[in-house]
């Protein structure tokens, strides 16, 4: 059942989520997470919600986090898992293994970035720029599947296409073929009629035929 419906649950991925259902949760859940007054001091430093709101001042940043900003980062990066624990189990059954796995390996790369960021090791600048290529690559390992997937579902319809015509042509019609129509012999032809002509000399009689 998954193979059949592979390429479905990838063109209908929302934010990583097989339906859009699921993808309006998890988005829901992050956005109510970003909208917490507690992580308005860093608001201005790190898109909280999602990567479409980073702004340049945020992708240029040459600053790190602060002492104070990594407890935010912290109670921050804590309720984003929270969200994401809640999707997982659903996001496991409904999707197809590898749209999963690309799901959790760009799950797993934001959260070594974040704990870059929180360590000091990189400035919010880098940051932003991380979240965005890990991001980017998320997409166009996503479009690779669902491409791959539509191709294997033409392949596939080929192939039964294919089938049916073969049926079709090795399906007998039902009706036993004619006999080939009786021709009557053609009569022999008759001989040739000739005369006779006889001429006596004599006690002689010559006889011409023609």
């Amino acid at each position: 059942m998954k193979q059949i419906l592979f390429a479905a649950l990838i063109v209908s991925a929302f934010s990583g989520c097989a339906t859009q259902d699921q993808g309006k949760q998890f988005t829901a859940c992050l956005e109510a997470n970003a909208r917490n007054p507690a992580f308005a001091p860093i608001a201005s430093k790190i898109a909280l919600g999602g990567v479409q709101e980073q702004s340049l001042s945020m992708l240029s940043s040459k600053e790190t986090a602060s002492d104070a900003d990594r407890v935010i980062i912290s109670k921050w990066n804590d309720g984003r898992k929270q969200c994401y624990a809640n999707a997982s189990t659903a996001m496991q059954d409904s999707m197809h293994p590898r749209l999963y796995g690309l799901v959790a390996k760009a799950e797993s790369q934001r959260q070594q970035l974040i704990s870059r960021l929180y360590s000091g090791a990189i400035t919010y600048g880098q940051f932003a720029e991380g979240r965005q290529i890990i991001q980017d690559l998320f997409e166009q390992d996503r479009l690779a599947l669902a491409s791959a997937a539509v191709d294997q579902q033409a392949e596939q319809r080929r192939q039964v296409l294919l089938m049916q015509l073969q049926t079709q042509l090795n399906k007998p019609t039902g009706n036993a073929p004619m006999p080939a129509p009786y021709m009557m012999p053609s009569p022999a032809p008759a001989p040739a009629s000739t005369t006779t002509n006889c001429t006596t000399f004599g006690n002689q009689v010559n006889c011409v035929s023609r």
